[in-house]
């Protein structure tokens, strides 16, 4: 018959869902305009933002890239290619704004400051 020994027993663990640092007050869901619904809907908001936002900016290069539009002369004098332009663009124009205001909007600003450090701090 086997002995259960008390230190080789399994202990409960903590579930990563019951572990969280310090609870996010969310921001006013009732807040008018964009910003309920940012903190309503925060995939949809993000997601809206970055079309909204992402796709022009990118068409923009890529209409002055296929001469549709005047500027293809400051194009083809950047050290970097067209794809990457448009990426970098995406990147610091549309994607980091709106996904600082959507955290902002959602957890307010211990969320962003969350975010934050996170991104900076490592």
């Amino acid at each position: 018959m086997p002995t259960s020994n008390p230190h080789t027993s399994p202990t409960p663990t903590h579930d990563l869902a019951t572990t969280a640092t310090a609870p996010l007050v969310p921001a006013s869901s009732s807040a008018p305009g964009f910003r309920g619904f940012a903190a309503r809907r925060p995939i949809a908001a993000l997601l809206i933002m970055v079309f909204s936002i992402g796709y022009p900016i990118m068409a923009v290069v890529v209409l002055a890239v296929h001469r549709v539009i005047p500027g293809y002369q400051l194009i083809d004098r950047l050290p970097i290619p067209p794809d990457e332009l448009s990426g970098l663009l995406l990147t610091v124009v549309a994607l980091l704004p709106a996904a600082l205001y959507v955290t902002w909007a959602a957890d307010g600003r211990a969320g962003w400051r969350r975010c934050r450090c996170r991104c900076c701090c490592g």
